[in-house]
């Protein structure tokens, strides 16, 4: 039921080709791999014995277990079963069929730490209010940019146990900079970019919704 709302109200302003669940499965003994890297790595954690962490977490995990259902043949969904196999439906288009490939070339093995995904600080267009663009940080986004790295290097994995993905922008990469310096792993990823904005890219809001009306009323969607 709950997958239907979440569905039914993301096709009020989405297509249908758009929508796709993605269902990890994993069989008992992979789970107890999982929930002891959980208990290690997780910042939810850091407080914790690493048996109160592990019995928390699978005592979590069991209350999922007596309401969860497995996506149904109603959704368009990629499923990864164990990190070996994959199932598919309804998969269609070419944004979908990007991520679809993603979701099968990647391997959970490569990946025995934590990732975080970095945003950026106030950029020169936030204060312009301007769309897309690859404008620097401003005073107010390099100090966002301190805190960042503040936070992170307070994060209990340390630089080995952690990496920082970006989009290749000036903004956000000039937002993680700090990390990069103090020695964190770092990937920088095109396909984490912005969306350009097309004809808008570039301009005020204020000129978009005087240019392009039809346009400011689709991005309020």
């Amino acid at each position: 039921k709950s997958r239907k709302r979440i569905h039914d109200q993301l096709r009020e302003f989405m297509d249908e080709d758009r929508i796709i669940f993605l269902e990890v499965m994993l069989d008992d003994d992979k789970v107890q791999e999982l929930i002891k890297l959980k208990a290690k790595t997780s910042p939810e954690y850091k407080d914790y014995l690493e048996a109160d962490a592990e019995a928390d977490f699978r005592q979590r995990i069991e209350e999922y277990k007596k309401v969860y259902e497995s996506t149904s043949d109603d959704f368009n969904y990629i499923k990864i079963i164990n990190n070996e196999r994959h199932e598919l439906n309804g998969i269609r288009g070419f944004l979908p069929s990007k991520i679809m490939n993603w979701v099968l070339n990647i391997r959970a093995g490569r990946y025995r730490h934590p990732i975080y995904f970095s945003r950026h600080g106030q950029s020169a267009f936030n204060l312009e209010d301007r769309i897309g663009g690859d404008p620097n940080l401003t005073e107010k986004g390099r100090k966002d940019a301190r805190a960042l790295t503040e936070f992170v290097m307070g994060l209990p994995h340390g630089k080995d146990g952690i990496e920082i993905w970006t989009s290749k922008l000036r903004r956000t990469m000039q937002t993680a900079s700090g990390l990069e310096a103090a020695g964190y792993r770092m990937k920088r990823w095109i396909a984490l970019n912005e969306i350009h904005a097309g004809i808008c890219e570039g301009i005020t809001y204020a000129d978009v919704k005087e240019k392009y009306p039809y346009i400011m009323e689709l991005r309020k969607q």
